[in-house]
């Protein structure tokens, strides 16, 4: 499967299958959100896989003023993205793949919710190292992640979770199926292995400040 022609097929359904898909929805969501606190109330910033925008409207109503370069693959999502922010001057949008991103922009903040993980596993070890230069001096990265189990017995746990809550949730049956077929397009790794990769890259501060089965919120300080 490829990640941007599937996701491309589900861009107009995405945003009110979430909640539904996301079991933790409000709190996954909004602890990332929260755990921004920069000095400036227009930060730059960049979201990588910014899909239908959803992630990038919750942060821009904590930062209004906020200039954001939003990247993904999926050119159908991104197209809705442009829609909702169609009134919003300070965006730019990408259609690419992150690893091929170029910028001499220099980040306050750089944002990202489940997208990292369809990225081959060296690749996203690649992209953390890419990030560290993109930020400034203190700058923030916060990833609101899919993740794996720190062993084989409770990422089977997790894996058994969300397919259940994909079950029993409200979606028609051609939905359900589609998500749990999407899955097999995740390369997810755990915790530790996040964490490792934030300071190998260089950042002076990191941490894990959510989990709840497979999702996750890394946050990573310069």
């Amino acid at each position: 499967m490829n990640v941007a022609s599937e996701f491309n097929k589900i861009a107009k359904e995405y945003d009110d299958q979430r909640k539904k898909l996301i079991p933790v929805f409000d709190d996954f969501y909004q602890i990332a959100i929260e755990s921004v606190e920069l000095n400036t109330k227009k930060p730059r910033v960049l979201e990588i896989g910014t899909g239908t925008g959803l992630f990038s409207e919750m942060f821009l109503n904590k930062f209004s003023e906020a200039k954001m370069d939003l990247v993904d693959l999926a050119e159908d999502m991104l197209n809705i993205a442009k829609e909702r922010f169609s009134n919003n001057i300070n965006l730019s949008f990408f259609v690419e793949n992150i690893l091929d991103f170029s910028t001499y922009e220099k980040y306050d903040l750089v944002i990202s919710s489940l997208a990292i993980h369809h990225l081959e596993i060296d690749d996203q070890e690649i992209l953390y190292n890419k990030i560290f230069d993109w930020l400034k001096n203190d700058g923030i990265f916060v990833n609101a992640e899919m993740i794996a189990g720190e062993s084989e017995f409770t990422n089977n746990m997790y894996e058994k979770w969300i397919v259940n809550k994909a079950s029993d949730n409200s979606l028609d049956e051609k939905a359900k199926s589609a998500a749990i077929e999407r899955l097999k397009l995740d390369k997810k790794v755990p915790v530790s292995t996040h964490l490792e990769w934030l300071k190998n890259a260089g950042f002076s501060y990191f941490d894990h400040l959510y989990k709840a089965y497979c999702f996750a919120v890394l946050w990573a300080k310069k």
